[in-house]
């Protein structure tokens, strides 16, 4: 009889419940915020909400091809946009012997010959557009006058003196160029939206290059810094230019030591 009772007491008692384990705790606690984010996300996506702080058309007129308009630019942490090299945009660039790696530019070690002169035209839209555009003008110019010379395209549409500088550290001076053109100032003028260009690069720090990465898929990170721009946006008649005039003398005098 008692080995029946307890039989029945076996049969009769509830399951036991399986032990919450930490990782199945830490599951449980991130489920609700990855429903909101994600939730979020989606509604961002479905009201087609983008925000990337760098310019994303280029309004030039009849003489820019309608194609390099739209999403020319993309996001870069150091030199805040870079240009984007997409199939309709390729061969453009490449016939303006564009400085840009995946378009396999040469690299200071593989000259045609000692005689051939290397020039870099640097600079903003003023020299990247034309027809045919300023770097490509020289070039024939220089071989009319019985001169080996290449020319190369460094400029950037909507670049300062202080991207520009950046981007001769960073890239340009590995060309070995044996002259460099520079045509900054146009931009340099504009009204900040921020801060001054030398203040963003200062305030870049790796949490912000992570999010600049992460800004080029998720809206949500693009509508905070949609935020963030808003509420550190110059005051109401306070104009900020982009590169104040005694940073744009110290960005030429260093490019042009950088350059000897």
């Amino acid at each position: 009889m008692d080995s029946v009772s307890r039989q029945r007491d076996r049969r009769g008692a509830p399951p036991r419940s399986r032990p919450i384990t930490p990782a199945r705790l830490a599951l449980f606690s991130l489920l609700p915020a990855i429903l909101l984010f994600g939730s979020a996300e989606l509604a961002l996506r479905v009201a087609r909400f983008e925000f990337h702080g760098i310019p994303r058309h280029f309004q030039f007129g009849a003489n820019v091809d309608h194609d390099l308009r739209r999403d020319l630019a993309v996001p870069d942490a150091e030199l805040f946009w870079r240009l984007n090299v997409r199939d309709d945009t390729a061969a453009f660039l490449i016939r303006q012997r564009y400085v840009h790696p995946d378009l396999r530019t040469p690299t200071g070690a593989d000259r045609h010959s000692p005689e051939t002169v290397r020039v870099v035209a640097m600079g903003d839209s003023c020299t990247f557009f034309g027809t045919p555009p300023y770097p490509r003008t020289l070039e024939r110019n220089l071989l009319e006058r019985g001169l080996d010379a290449e020319v190369f395209n460094a400029s950037v549409p909507g670049y300062t003196s202080h991207q520009g500088l950046r981007w001769f550290e960073s890239e340009i001076a590995e060309y070995r160029p044996d002259w460099v053109t520079e045509y900054y100032g146009w931009n340099d003028h504009w009204l900040a939206m921020r801060a001054t260009d030398r203040e963003l690069d200062r305030a870049t720090t790796l949490s912000t290059r992570v999010a600049s990465r992460l800004a080029a898929h998720l809206r949500l990170v693009q509508a905070g810094a949609y935020l963030r721009a808003r509420l550190w946006a110059p005051r109401t008649g306070e104009h900020v230019p982009r590169v104040p005039l005694d940073h744009y003398r110290d960005n030429l005098k260093a490019l042009c030591r950088g350059i000897r």
